[in-house]
C-alpha cells in the first residue's frame, strides 16, 4: 500500500506581539501540540511578522489551520501555499523555531497577497532560508 502523501501549508502573518514571552508561548505552545498531532515544520519572526510552514496529514495540517488563523496574536493571515510532497522537509522538527529580520521585506510583501500570485521560486527560496537556519541551531 503506498503511504499518503505530506501536506504541506505555508502562510504568512504581521506580529502584534507585545512581549518577548509571548514568542516563547508560541513556540513552546507549537510544539507539544504539533507533537501531539503529528506535525511538523517551521516557524521564522523578524519582529514584525511570521512565515509559517506546517506538514502532516491533511486533516491535521488545515485542523491547526483554522485554530492558527483564530490567534489573536497576529492578523492578516494569509495563506501562501498548499500542496502535497512525498516525504516531510521538517521531519526532524515539531516546530523549527528562528528570528530572522533580514526578511522582513519579503515578508510584508506576501502579506494580503493571493496565493495564487505568490511566486513559486520565491518562497522556495524563502523556505530555504528557513531549513537552513533551523539546521544551524540544532
Amino acid at each position: 500500500m503506498p503511504s499518503q502523501p505530506i501536506h504541506q501549508l505555508v502562510y504568512v502573518s504581521r506580529s502584534v506581539l507585545a512581549h518577548v514571552r509571548e514568542l516563547v508561548d508560541i513556540v513552546e505552545q507549537s510544539r507539544e501540540r504539533n507533537a501531539g498531532c503529528g506535525v511538523t515544520g517551521g516557524l521564522l519572526y523578524t519582529g514584525a511578522y511570521f512565515v509559517q510552514l506546517l506538514e502532516g496529514g491533511r486533516e491535521e495540517v488545515e485542523a491547526l489551520m483554522l485554530s492558527i488563523e483564530r490567534d489573536h496574536r497576529h492578523t492578516a493571515v494569509t495563506t501562501l501555499l498548499r500542496r502535497d510532497r512525498p516525504a516531510r522537509d521538517f521531519a526532524r522538527w515539531t516546530m523549527a523555531f528562528n528570528e530572522y529580520p533580514g526578511a522582513e521585506g519579503t515578508l510584508a510583501l506576501l502579506v494580503g497577497q493571493a496565493a495564487a500570485t505568490v511566486q513559486l521560486q520565491q518562497l522556495e527560496a524563502l523556505l530555504a532560508i528557513m531549513y537552513q537556519r533551523a539546521l544551524l541551531s540544532d
